[in-house]
């Protein structure tokens, strides 16, 4: 299946919310197996995110990357450039391998509008 990087994020996103849901084995063999396939794809794109960080985010005296309490990045130094990239690489298309699942497995299930949206191209009739 060949998505976009932002898509594909928001897939894993989704599955992971479904992976603590009661369902039939099938339906969770099928779900665990796609968390299992993403996972590269998902490190590699997280790797390439932060390298993108490292570049654009201010740096103590020692070039390490200076964080609010929460964690967050304390302040990104060229905030135009920083999105574009970021941008550029979740717009990337890429091809993974995803196993349907049947809208019917999921009926037991409570799952948001929001996930569902997410998993729109992973559900099939």
């Amino acid at each position: 299946m060949k998505i976009i990087g932002s898509e594909f994020l928001n897939i894993c996103d989704a599955f992971s919310r479904l992976i603590t849901k009661e369902m039939n084995l099938n339906t969770a063999c099928s779900i665990a197996k796609n968390i299992k396939e993403m996972d590269v794809v998902k490190k590699v794109i997280d790797n390439k995110r932060n390298e993108i960080i490292k570049r654009y985010a201010k740096k103590d005296s020692e070039g390490n990357v200076i964080t609010k309490n929460d964690g967050s990045i304390e302040e990104i130094t060229n905030i135009e450039e920083f999105n574009s990239k970021m941008s550029d690489l979740l717009s990337q298309e890429i091809d993974v391998d995803i196993s349907k699942i049947s809208k019917s497995d999921l009926r037991n299930i409570t799952i948001s509008p929001m996930d569902i949206l997410s998993l729109e191209k992973c559900l099939e009739e």
